[in-house]
């Protein structure tokens, strides 16, 4: 069955229209998502709250964000009457990136180095599987 026109789907929906086979509906008074990243300025504490009511809220606190900051975000944003999703903490710090351009270092190095940055807990165990499978390969 082809869609009309024209239609008014619930109190929150506009007019549907065809728009060459897909039907585009245009919602009103819908919630916003909203995402407070790691890397928010609101973490460090120079930042403001970004705007949100009524909103979706997903907060992503970084690895080093205390607790208390965490619930008073989360308390904002409920006060607010927004739905607040509090993920876990990053588990460390993340990679640093360098704008310097790549060091001369060979692939075992490179390995190893990823070994010791990666947030596993047993890094001797990871380590010896890295060595294990670059001897696979002949490096």
């Amino acid at each position: 069955m082809r869609h009309p026109k024209h239609a008014v789907i619930g109190p929150n929906m506009r007019t549907i229209e065809d728009g060459g086979g897909q039907v585009l509906r245009h919602l009103v008074n819908s919630r916003h998502f909203v995402t407070i990243a790691p890397d928010n300025a609101l973490w460090t504490g120079v930042g403001a709250f970004p705007p949100a009511k009524d909103a979706f809220v997903r907060v992503q606190p970084p690895y080093d964000a205390e607790e208390s900051l965490i619930i008073a975000v989360r308390d904002h944003y409920v006060a607010l009457g927004c739905f607040v999703r509090v993920h876990p903490k990053q588990r460390t710090s993340p990679i640093p990136q360098r704008d310097a351009k790549p060091q001369n270092i060979s692939i075992r190095a490179a390995v190893m180095r990823l070994v010791q940055l990666s947030t596993n807990t047993d890094k001797a165990r990871l380590a010896e599987l890295a060595e294990q499978h670059l001897a696979k390969v002949g490096l």
